[in-house]
């Protein structure tokens, strides 16, 4: 059946028109949404892509992510068994922090390295040492560790800006690059990617001094991105990351065919409320769907009681569970880059990566990130976003339910906007670095 014969074809001018009559009066143009990147038109009828698409999961014929879920191991024993629990419940990633090397056995008793992705994060001091320790505890094991999809990861620079280290030490084999840290410092999205796309670079450029092929060099690099709960703009935030992160390496003569970007997507606990805490379960589904059709190599939502100092029970179960269903009961990970082709999501894409590189120009054109930071000039940016952020949150421009429209009069716990800045780690260390010079 021809459905060009069954169904009749209108002009542009046909469909603008039943559009302003459904309107009552009203221009399209009021339908356009004032969001961070801008004024955007939902209404299109047609749109080709400006820059080029890097898929995803190149080399799998499905959607398949990992279900990941970090754990804090200062008490080895207590970690050791909720890592257990959450491995016989679904997860198949674990990013492990504050691990002890006198501690490995107990940490890793019973846990299949042979077929469990791990990351283990530590601070660039101590990476040199956690490689040797960690490679002889699987050679004890007898695990071969090239084969093992094991990897100890650190953020120098990221450690260096949040925690207000004296010096900033490079010296590590693989960098992953938290760019959760921006975002909920309540970065924009553009402002999150430039700044991330920076922090690489400074990256690929001391490997690539040190006499590493810029191959190898952006094989050592690994990101996280943080999803907030703007559906559509986050889910083409990572589609527009592959993109940018091609058109680095493409200058330094790596095609995208050689290296995609490895991009670990984690719920953003900036939009994470103390207020009727249920409704971050909502958040996190959000997020997490957004990841996986925007092709996230691994997926982490955090618990609804994430920042609650008393945790409840069941918060970790239900956070990985939203992974599961949208897999086994969504089916999410049948089909590769489901928005392909969406006017709609292909124009954000193309936004975003217009305003993220000419935010990561900026920031070159100041010698960097490092330098850019040690200026106030990425801390300013920051600052702005989150202060237009927090006027839109008290005008309910931007809604949390339960928080600042429909709240729950029985709630008991506390929740202020405006100590976010306070709170931010990025922030404060900024501030604390300043006073010092």
């Amino acid at each position: 059946m021809n459905l060009n014969d069954t169904f009749q074809t209108n002009t542009l001018q046909e469909w603008e028109a039943q559009i302003t009559k459904d309107l009552k009066g009203e221009s399209i143009a009021s339908l356009n949404w004032n969001s961070e990147l801008g004024s955007i038109n939902p209404v299109l009828f047609d749109y080709k892509n400006k820059y080029a698409r890097i898929p995803s999961h190149a080399s799998q014929e499905d959607n398949l992510a990992l279900n990941a879920q970090s754990f804090c191991c200062k008490n080895a024993e207590a970690s050791n068994q909720k890592i257990l629990k959450a491995l016989e419940g679904g997860v198949n990633a674990i990013h492990l922090y504050d691990v002890s090397l006198t501690q490995l056995e107990v940490t890793f008793q019973n846990i299949m390295l042979d077929i469990i992705s791990t990351r283990i994060f530590v601070k660039y001091d101590h990476y040199q040492l956690f490689q040797k320790q960690i490679q002889q505890f699987c050679e004890k094991h007898q695990y071969d560790y090239t084969t093992l999809d094991l990897k100890i990861l650190s953020d120098p620079i990221g450690d260096y800006i949040s925690q207000n280290n004296e010096k900033l030490h490079l010296d590590v084999n693989h960098f992953h690059i938290d760019g959760s840290l921006f975002a909920n410092a309540g970065g924009s999205v553009q402002n999150q990617l430039g700044m991330i796309l920076s922090i690489a670079n400074e990256y690929l450029c001391y490997q690539i001094s040190k006499g590493i092929a810029a191959k190898e060099a952006a094989q050592n690099i690994s990101f996280t991105i943080a999803i907030g709960h703007s559906y559509f703009p986050e889910l083409a935030k990572i589609r527009a990351f592959r993109t940018l992160w091609a058109t680095l390496l493409n200058e330094y003569g790596v095609s995208e065919k050689e290296v995609s970007a490895n991009i670990h997507c984690v719920t953003s606990n900036f939009y994470y409320s103390n207020l009727d805490v249920h409704n971050n379960l909502l958040r996190g589904t959000i997020s997490a769907m957004a990841s996986f059709i925007g092709g996230a190599d691994s997926i982490e939502t955090l618990p609804y009681d994430y920042n609650l100092t008393d945790k409840q029970s069941d918060s970790s179960r239900l956070a990985k569970n939203i992974f599961l269903i949208l897999q086994e009961e969504a089916y999410l990970n049948q089909v590769k880059d489901a928005s392909n082709g969406s006017y709609y999501i292909e124009q954000l894409t193309d936004i975003i990566i217009e305003q993220s590189w000419k935010i990561f120009q900026e920031i070159e054109n100041q010698d960097g990130f490092i330098a850019a930071f040690e200026k106030g000039i990425v801390a300013n940016k920051l600052s702005a976003d989150l202060q237009e952020k927090i006027a839109q949150y008290k005008q309910k421009e931007i809604i949390l339910i339960g928080t600042n429209k429909h709240v729950n009069s029985n709630e008991k716990n506390q929740e202020d906007f405006t100590t976010i800045e306070n709170d931010s780690k990025f922030l404060k260390s900024y501030r604390l670095s300043q006073t010092k010079n």
